[in-house]
């Protein structure tokens, strides 16, 4: 399978000043450091989105240098939820377009990063992610390439790490994704870039790995009789389960009925053939 044509004039990148790359590394780790802390379930999602995100950025010829500033992006694209509610929370892979409170998560990003010399390209970016190639999205309604690159970019990834990381407990078919994907170009995502990812999901050997053997579950979504893929630890290290653990409604109840743990855990890798089993 070939990969897609990248040579697509795309916008030039922003003329804003950039400070030292080393500088908004610090910046962003910070970020992502109160993140964890205030808000963990976001983390995983936007390091997956920041990972998928990079690598269609490459597909697409993007730079060195914008490869870096498109990942922080990324990495930073749902900062605004700082401070949202557990609950709130806990609905990411659902609609976000008809949550009024969550739609005001791009402006929150962009109000806090847009104060940041030389992130004037990433707060832009986190802006717009919610813009939709129909001209229906939010929070500007923007069309098409009049949508920022990075935008587009993030928005396809998010897209994706939604659809394969659902609040529910069944992990979706990877071929069911790849529809969802086929569905949206020229509705919610760019076309082209849908494409390019496409090409990525297709040859990307531990994305298959993970489809079949290990499932990534929000809390909410355990169930006994599934099985611990990997050690459950809190996000400061301490031991919970240990893998190969078989969830019963008592370790169930035990393990998480502490109210300081809806912060300190966020998701659990459990095998993906106790997901299918237990699901009938």
């Amino acid at each position: 399978m070939n990969a897609p044509d990248a040579n697509k004039k795309e916008r030039p990148p922003s003329t804003a000043v950039n400070t030292e790359p080393s500088v908004h590394k610090k910046i962003a780790g910070a970020f992502i450091s109160l993140l964890e802390i205030d808000r963990p379930p976001i983390i995983a999602h936007c390091r997956r989105v920041a990972r998928w995100a990079r690598e269609l950025g490459a597909l697409s010829a993007l730079s060195d240098q914008d490869l870096d500033e498109l990942e922080t992006s990324a990495l930073l694209h749902d900062v605004g939820f700082m401070g949202a509610s557990m609950s709130l929370l806990n609905t990411l892979s659902l609609d976000r377009s008809t949550d009024e409170k969550a739609k005001r998560h791009p402006l929150v990003g962009f109000a806090v990063l847009s104060q940041i010399p030389g992130f004037e390209r990433v707060a832009e970016s986190v802006l717009h992610h919610h813009e939709r190639f129909d001209g229906q999205g939010y929070p500007k309604r923007l069309r098409g390439e009049n949508i920022p690159l990075f935008s587009r970019i993030i928005s396809v990834a998010d897209l994706f790490d939604l659809e394969t990381h659902p609040t529910g407990a069944m992990m979706p078919d990877l071929d069911n994704v790849r529809k969802k994907i086929l569905q949206e170009r020229n509705r919610s995502i760019d076309p082209e870039l849908a494409n390019r990812f496409l090409f990525i999901v297709t040859t990307t050997d531990d994305l298959h790995r993970q489809d079949k053997n290990t499932v990534e579950l929000p809390l909410s979504a355990l169930k006994a009789g599934m099985v611990l893929a990997r050690d459950l630890k809190s996000i400061d290290g301490t031991f919970l389960l240990r893998s190969g653990a078989v969830l019963t409604d008592a370790v169930l109840n035990k393990a998480f009925s502490s109210p300081s743990l809806e912060w300190l855990l966020t998701t659990a890798h459990v095998d993906a053939i106790s997901i299918r089993s237990e699901g009938g």
